[in-house]
């Protein structure tokens, strides 16, 4: 299981290589180079309205989201469960106990963060929807395979 997770990042990284170079408004990547100072891996794309761009720091796979005039509509950032908030975890914890936390994509965007968090026990895995008080706010459950 953990080779698809693996997979997946890989071919998360793969896709924004393969995008064609875009025109990069300067406003946003002004926006940023401020605010992504450590970022490596840089790939961008363009459209009509937004510039998007993925990268890696700290060893953690993002995409973010620029409108034109350089402001942040969204970040998503890919991670384990090292990476995720004590908080999330203590109360994902408390509801699924006998589950392990592999995977955990977090959308952030204009004073909302959701957590997707993809755990998995001997018999199932989970899809947890979570806000970032911790209350699950949508749970799938599907029979694990493996």
């Amino acid at each position: 299981m953990k080779r698809i997770v693996v997979l997946l990042l890989l071919s998360s990284l793969g896709y924004c290589a393969l995008a064609a170079t875009p025109f990069i408004n300067d406003l946003s990547l002004k926006s940023f180079n401020m605010l992504f100072k450590d970022a490596h891996n840089v790939v961008w794309s363009a459209s009509k309205d937004f510039s998007d761009v993925c990268f890696l720091e700290d060893n953690i796979l993002m995409k973010a989201r620029f409108d034109n005039a350089g402001n942040l509509i969204q970040t998503i950032r890919y991670y384990k469960e090292q990476d995720l908030p004590a908080f999330i975890t203590q109360q994902i914890k408390k509801q699924y106990k006998s589950c392990e936390i592999y995977g955990v994509t977090e959308l952030s965007r204009k004073g909302a963060v959701l957590y997707t968090l993809s755990l998995r026990d001997e018999k199932h895995l989970h899809v947890v929807v979570t806000d970032a008080n911790g209350e699950v706010l949508s749970a799938k459950e599907y029979n694990n395979a493996f």
